[in-house]
């Protein structure tokens, strides 16, 4: 009876599904919904076209993949889970999923899940898998040091919320119960952790190869931090060789840098003063705290500076109106160029300026020379034209200058003198003279030089044919017979004329000759003048 009812309730059944399919047949579908694609709600159900031929078909949905269903068999668990060290304290979960049951020589897979549940890493883990008696262990995914009954995997670390699947594959090898039993050892690092950090202090420094001892010597330093950590209380000092010092005057340079957070960098400059010409070589050191210290690299300097000869020559003695010449030599005798080279040269008073060489120039009382360089070693030969245009004892002077270079002077001493050039004349007023008769000598002494004639002494002779009446003149005369000596004039200025006159009385006839001598400071022998007169009787 029970049969009978299973079979009436088939094909019930059997006769509802018949009549859903009518209602999708392929001509009542295509009266539904037209020719048009298939409707959503359709895409699971077979539809057919106008000739009833099949559109599409359901599509298959892929079925899920069954996971282990948990059983409690007479051997135990199947599926397990436990967390290290405690459930309330996990660390490390294991799950493990047996199948719950399996046939004998059957190989068959397991897997054991190792999950970190805590916020930190696990390291050294060692994950031992004990295999029961009747479980042949045949290989494992990732593989394992297998020794005995046992297999053991170990990893170095698991990050926190990370996992490892092994997968164990092995077989039955007698019928019964297979108690595979997992423990597992790890390490739980307590970590602080520290930042290190490298603070790293470097100096540079910068200075100029070559310069003139008078140029600004500018030096600059360069603090550098290379590193990763912070420099703190950086301080340059430099100890300058003799020579060299600071603007301030110390041979000591102390810069203080401050602090330099990582890749930092600071310059400072420093002018320096050199005191002569030379090369110096000189290093500087920066030191910082913890001990850091850093030395520069070695600046050479070498310091140049021209220096300047001057040198003058003219005549020692010059006479007056007379043209004199004076030459001036300068030379470069440092290592540097003597740029705007100067030359002066005074014109004394008693000197008239004529012409100079080499593009010299008049201005203010002197001649000017200038000259945009002269190289070391170099020279200049300078020559100046004057006229001496007054007696006297002269220095004169010449000077050069140049940049950077100390100023030099040189002097020509010459002395100026005059030529007394003094003309004697003597002339009878009257000629021939009757005895008994005067006549009167004129002598003149003309000073036709440039220089002042002095002690000019007269002295006349008449003969005896005629006696002396008077005498006057320039100076006073004293008669000595027939010899009359005038006193010295002391000075005849050039261009100056001194008289005196003598009166003599005829006395017997003839030819007689009167007889002048001069003599004078500047000649070295007397002038003579003879001046005749006849002398005649009535």
């Amino acid at each position: 009876m029970k049969n009978w009812k299973l079979l009436l309730l088939g094909a019930c059944l059997l006769g509802i599904v018949i009549a859903l399919a009518g209602c999708y047949s392929c001509e009542s579908y295509h009266k539904m919904k037209g020719d048009g694609p298939v409707a959503p709600e359709g895409a699971h159900k077979v539809f057919w076209d106008k000739e009833c031929k099949l559109v599409n078909e359901p599509v298959k949905e892929k079925p899920a993949k069954k996971k282990p269903v948990a059983a409690t068999t007479k051997c135990g668990k199947n599926i397990v889970s436990n967390q290290y060290p405690c459930n309330a304290c996990g660390i490390l979960n294991i799950n493990k999923a047996m199948p719950d049951k399996t046939s004998l020589d059957n190989k068959f897979d397991y897997k054991i899940e190792v999950v970190n549940v805590s916020d930190m890493p696990v390291i050294d883990i060692e994950l031992t898998e004990h295999f029961g008696e009747n479980f042949k262990y045949t290989s494992s995914s990732p593989e394992a040091e297998v020794e005995g009954g046992k297999a053991v995997w170990k990893m170095d670390e698991l990050d926190a919320g990370a996992k490892t699947v092994i997968t164990v594959t092995g077989t039955p090898i007698a019928a019964g119960c297979i108690i595979n039993c997992s423990t597992i050892m790890y390490k739980v690092p307590v970590c602080s952790a520290t930042e290190v950090v490298e603070p790293k202090l470097m100096l540079s420094m910068i200075c100029p190869s070559e310069l003139t001892l008078c140029d600004p010597l500018n030096i600059k330093y360069i603090v550098k931090n290379d590193g990763s950590g912070a420099v703190e209380n950086v301080k340059i000092n430099q100890k300058l060789p003799a020579g060299l010092k600071t603007a301030a005057g110390s041979q000591n340079v102390m810069i203080s840098a401050g602090d330099l957070n990582p890749g930092q960098v600071k310059e400072f400059a420093m002018e320096l003063k050199a005191s002569k010409a030379d090369s110096f070589a000189t290093t500087a050191t920066a030191v910082a705290n913890g001990g850091l210290k850093d030395e520069s690299g070695e600046c050479a300097i070498v310091i140049t500076e021209p220096v300047l000869a001057l040198t003058k020559k003219g005549p020692k003695q010059v006479y007056l109106n007379s043209m004199v010449t004076y030459k001036v030599n300068v030379k470069n005798t440092g290592d540097a160029p003597a740029n705007e080279l100067v030359v002066e040269d005074q014109i004394p008073s008693t000197l008239k300026f004529v012409r100079a060489d080499n593009g010299g120039k008049v201005d203010a009382g002197k001649i000017v020379w200038k000259f945009a360089s002269l190289k070391p070693n170099g020279s200049k030969q300078l020559s100046a034209v004057y006229e001496a245009v007054s007696a006297g004892n002269i220095t004169n002077r010449a000077t050069a200058t140049a940049h950077c270079a100390k100023a030099v002077s040189a002097s020509a001493q010459s002395s100026i003198k005059g030529i007394p050039a003094v003309l004697l004349e003597v002339i009878d007023v009257q000629d021939p003279i009757a005895i008994g008769n005067n006549t009167t000598y004129v002598i003149t002494a003309t000073n036709q030089g440039s220089a002042v004639a002095t002690n000019v002494k007269m002295v006349c002779v008449f003969e005896e044919n005629q006696s002396y009446v008077s005498a006057s003149g320039a100076t006073r005369p004293t008669v000595n017979g027939r010899s009359i000596e005038f006193a010295p004039l002391a000075r005849l200025e050039p261009k100056a004329k001194a008289i005196w006159n003598l009166i003599v009385k005829a006395v017997e006839p003839g030819d007689v000759r009167f007889k002048v001598t001069m003599n004078v400071d500047q000649l070295d022998r007397p002038v003579e003048e003879t001046e005749s007169t006849f002398l005649y009787e009535q």
